[in-house]
């Protein structure tokens, strides 16, 4: 009786949230954006949570201004705030999926396959569910074969100074860089908005197997923490200079 109650309940979330991501899909690839693995749990989790966070500090709020005692709800609110730490993951790249921009017509394919599963074919909601769960893993197992790679070298400016970025037959990149790691200002927006979506764009990966620094200044180990923070750099940094 109760699982047939949790069902009841996860269902319809289910389907909305499938059908939210095969239609976010086409649109984050196309911008070269990075897409979490955990956004259909997370979202089924972190709503909940979310509305119990909010309508807690609400009333702590409240409380406080009608100088009532709130000691209690402080502390709930802190273990809330401990159990979503706790929920969240400790690496969230590791979960990032990433695609080659190419493939957004795949997955615009797989939207309107999903619409035709919730307009026109006449099942229950455990088999949408089930009919949806398939088109959004299917999709997204194709768009990660290696035949969507059009290009294996891409040379980005910034400056004065250029980063060659190579694609490897393993799925990973190689990198030459040409002292744009050796930059003062404005580094943190040019790997945001200009390597990164070029990369996932080109390459569908965010995964450096070596970095190359062909020239290096006292900015580079300060931009190197930065380069590391968004990218997924397996490798020290191989210095020629040394």
């Amino acid at each position: 009786m109760l699982f047939k109650k949790i069902l009841r309940y996860l269902l319809p979330v289910l389907r909305i949230q499938l059908f939210i991501s095969l239609v976010a899909l086409p649109i984050l690839v196309y911008w070269g954006l990075a897409i979490s693995a955990l956004s259909i749990f997370g979202n089924i989790i972190f709503a909940p949570l979310l509305t119990v966070f909010l309508l807690v500090s609400s009333l702590i709020f409240f409380l406080e201004v009608l100088c009532l005692p709130n000691s209690w709800l402080i502390y709930l609110l802190e273990k809330i705030t401990q159990l979503w730490l706790n929920l969240s993951p400790p690496c969230h790249k590791i979960y990032l999926l990433n695609f080659p921009k190419i493939t957004w017509m795949l997955f615009l394919g797989a939207l309107f396959l999903a619409i035709y599963v919730i307009s026109y074919l006449k099942i229950n909601q455990l088999k949408q569910v089930l009919l949806l769960s398939l088109i959004l893993l299917t999709s997204t197992w194709l768009a990660k074969r290696s035949f969507w790679i059009t290009t294996n070298q891409i040379e980005l400016k910034h400056r004065r100074a250029s980063m060659l970025i190579m694609y490897q037959k393993n799925g990973s990149l190689i990198i030459h860089d040409h002292g744009v790691l050796n930059q003062r200002y404005g580094l943190h927006n040019w790997l945001c908005y200009k390597l990164l979506p070029a990369i996932i764009q080109n390459f569908g990966t965010i995964t450096v197997q070596e970095l190359h620094l062909n020239k290096t200044n006292q900015f580079t180990d300060q931009n190197l923490s930065i380069f590391k923070q968004n990218i997924d750099l397996k490798n020290n940094p191989i210095n020629h200079l040394n």
